[in-house]
């Protein structure tokens, strides 16, 4: 049984780009920070004690980017940025699994950051970077024919990213989505085979596979 994940939710702004600093971080004053923090060059960075023992002092590069040290593990584990995509950061695995299997892998890569490519209208280049290589992508609809994402984003609004007459549901049975071909997405059986297209994007999945 699919995880029981909440509605999609379109968010224009909840992409996490490379290697932007994170708008939760942005400041004007000390005060927009927390106390661990202080507003330095409009960002909240980690306070850091000066060697000679006098007043704290902001080390600018300590923490100002909070996807930094996601984006180094990531590559570590095989993701490349693709320019097509925004810059992003994914990884493609022509062998073969099912969606579970995938969606599972894609998750282990790095825990809470990664996990099967899915489109939101904030980040578009992502349906044509899925058409070129094709396989799972994170979405699913748990039989109930309305399909969620892992991560709670929408599909890009345009283009439609659907295949002509998909999704049609295969007498029931066909809850995983996958990208057939240049087309489209087609909907399939989860426990078919396809390839696999992860991305890190330092979201956490709702509900991670164990």
């Amino acid at each position: 049984m699919l995880r029981p994940w909440s509605v999609l939710v379109l968010c224009a702004s909840c992409a996490c780009t490379f290697p932007t600093p994170s708008h939760d971080y942005a400041c004007t004053t000390d005060s927009d920070c927390d106390p661990s923090r202080e507003c330095t060059e409009e960002l909240c960075v980690v306070r850091v004690a000066p060697a000679d023992g006098g007043a704290s002092d902001a080390d600018a590069g300590a923490d100002a980017d909070p996807f930094a040290a996601t984006r180094m593990a990531c590559l570590a584990k095989g993701y490349v940025a693709e320019l097509t995509a925004g810059n992003g950061l994914y990884r493609y695995a022509a062998t073969t699994a099912s969606w579970y299997q995938a969606e599972r892998a894609c998750e282990q890569d790095v825990i809470g950051a990664t996990h099967l490519i899915v489109f939101s209208a904030s980040t578009p280049g992502e349906l044509a970077l899925s058409r070129t290589k094709l396989g799972w992508v994170g979405f699913a609809d748990g039989g109930t024919n309305v399909y969620k994402s892992v991560t709670a984003e929408t599909f890009a609004v345009t283009p439609d990213p659907w295949a002509n007459n998909q999704p049609d549901d295969g007498n029931g049975a066909e809850n995983c989505a996958h990208m057939k071909t240049s087309s489209g997405l087609d909907d399939d059986q989860c426990n078919s085979l396809h390839a696999v297209l992860c991305e890190c994007d330092g979201k956490p999945p709702l509900a991670p596979i164990p």
